[in-house]
């Protein structure tokens, strides 16, 4: 198992395992904090959305991106040429990383927005009495967001290592191995090689133990309480006209990405019509 083109796979699916949920957790904290703690408009929109992009299958954005980017696909009808360099990243590791991570987000953001909706603004406040500026109130909050981020991070990697709808479609196409996508070709192949799909299921579990093992140590020694049973929920903060605009336009776009390329149905390619009294196929 740890030779060969298993031992490549095993290597991508932990770098791709990391990569996503660093990416995911990273958009569900951003998503968390404009939700939660301003005014922006539509936010239960953006929630179904969230629940949307959810309970949605995973192999089907990774069908909609193929379609998109593939030679005379859905880009290629309408900007009348070749996509071939958005069609390679795609088809490659950045594309696998972004479908994973997508789908991630509203894992990590269940386990975000929780804190964030229940935090005061003490914290906040009191660091802008002593002259913080923002990244200096930033950097004050992510350690009382640690349990979350923490829980998310470890979540969005288990369920990336574990995919399967992505390593048979778009990390296929791009010959880049996972090991979910071994193990069906190892019992796929004639003769079947039984215990080496074995050997890597148990070696996912394994990663996944390892991904709750480090969750576990981070918060080791560390305490996390709130000062008082009085901590009064945060005030939302009113967003200005253009600060409105930027926030909606980067919800939105990120909405319409994660969303928009999960596709409904196959385009069916151009062919003439059946000629009169012959049958048509459906």
């Amino acid at each position: 198992m740890l030779t060969g083109w298993t031992a490549r796979a095993l290597l991508d699916t932990c770098l791709v395992g990391v990569a996503a949920a660093v990416v995911a957790t990273g958009i569900a904290t951003a998503l968390a904090w404009i939700t939660e703690r301003t005014d922006l408009a539509g936010r239960g929109l953006w929630r179904l959305l969230l629940w949307a992009l959810l309970l949605a299958p995973s192999y089907l954005e990774s069908l909609g991106w193929t379609w998109l980017v593939e030679p005379q696909g859905v880009l290629s009808r309408m900007l009348g040429e070749d996509p071939a360099t958005l069609r390679g990243l795609v088809l490659g590791p950045a594309g696998v990383v972004w479908v994973l991570a997508s789908r991630g987000v509203p894992f990590a953001y269940l386990a975000v927005s929780a804190l964030v909706r229940g935090m005061g603004r003490e914290f906040e406040d009191a660091a802008r009495t002593h002259g913080a500026g923002r990244w200096a109130t930033l950097r004050l909050l992510l350690p009382i967001l640690a349990p979350g981020l923490w829980a998310g991070l470890a979540i969005v990697f288990a369920e990336s290592i574990s995919d399967y709808g992505v390593a048979a479609t778009l990390a296929a196409q791009a010959n880049f191995p996972l090991v979910t996508g071994a193990m069906e070709q190892s019992v796929a192949t004639f003769p079947a090689q039984f215990p080496l799909a074995s050997a890597m299921g148990w070696l996912l579990l394994g990663l996944v133990a390892l991904a709750l093992l480090a969750q576990r140590r981070s918060m080791r020694g560390r305490s996390f309480t709130v000062l008082s049973g009085r901590t009064r929920p945060a005030v939302r903060s009113r967003l200005t006209a253009r600060g409105q605009l930027a926030a909606l336009a980067g919800v939105g776009g990120f909405f319409l990405i994660a969303l928009g390329s999960r596709p409904s149905a196959r385009p069916r390619p151009h062919s003439c019509p059946p000629a009169a009294g012959s049958p048509s196929r459906h």
